[in-house]
């Protein structure tokens, strides 16, 4: 290998010089590389904790959401239920029950002799109506007779006193055609009345949402019925 020629002019002293100066720059922008470098660790740090966070609410939303789809569904199935009752207690408004009345053509015209009774303007044709699938020749299934409207409704079971003393319907009794959450609301005593009545006042007080509860229990032989439809 030639050996290096150094010019005439430049002497070891500009040399050094140059290669100091050289150096000072390398070392420079060294620094300047190790801190861009710094840097970009530093955001690639926040990155990830960003990343991790989002993770984070984004299991927390999946959560929300979850319950907020049970709570939701909860919600409404108890809305088709308490439309449903609407619809049962409206389908059932302007009948009324007829228990004791034998299967059969006798039953139907007795259940025609009541009506007279009862009712006597009606107009309504008796159909044998039975309430219930089992035949039992000691029970007869209660019939139900269906009215023209709510005021024919209250009007035969107010005339039902006009059935005492009466042989032929001294095993029969007429009641109203109630739902099952009817029936079970009417069967509460005045005590499981007054006792939800004192929780749903202590609930109030508390600043809590209650749920609605009946205040008020109809005694009444005219009011209740099985429902075996």
């Amino acid at each position: 290998m030639a050996p290096v020629k150094i010019p005439g002019n430049v002497t070891l002293e500009l040399v050094y010089t140059t290669l100091t100066n050289q150096n000072g720059i390398i070392m420079t922008q060294l620094d300047e590389l190790k801190k861009s470098n710094n840097d970009i660790l530093e955001r690639l740090d926040k990155v990830e904790k960003e990343k991790d966070e989002l993770k984070s609410n984004h299991s927390v939303i999946q959560e929300q959401v979850k319950t907020l789809r049970t709570d939701m569904g909860q919600h409404l199935d108890q809305l088709d239920g308490k439309i449903d009752e609407e619809i049962n207690r409206l389908r059932r408004i302007n009948n009324i029950i007829v228990m004791g009345l034998p299967e059969g053509e006798d039953g139907v015209r007795l259940a025609e002799e009541l009506m007279q009774i009862i009712l006597p303007n009606s107009t309504i044709e008796i159909k044998d109506e039975r309430l219930g699938r089992d035949l039992n020749a000691e029970k007869p299934r209660p019939m139900r007779i269906r009215l023209s409207n709510e005021v024919e409704k209250q009007t035969a079971l107010n005339n039902c006193k006009k059935l005492k003393g009466l042989h032929n319907f001294n095993k029969v009794s007429v009641k109203k055609d109630l739902t099952k959450m009817q029936q079970v609301l009417q069967k509460r005593t005045p005590v499981q009345t007054r006792a939800r009545v004192a929780k749903r006042k202590n609930q109030q007080m508390e600043g809590e949402n209650p749920t609605t509860i009946p205040t008020k229990i109809i005694k009444s032989t005219a009011n209740t019925t099985m429902d075996m439809d």
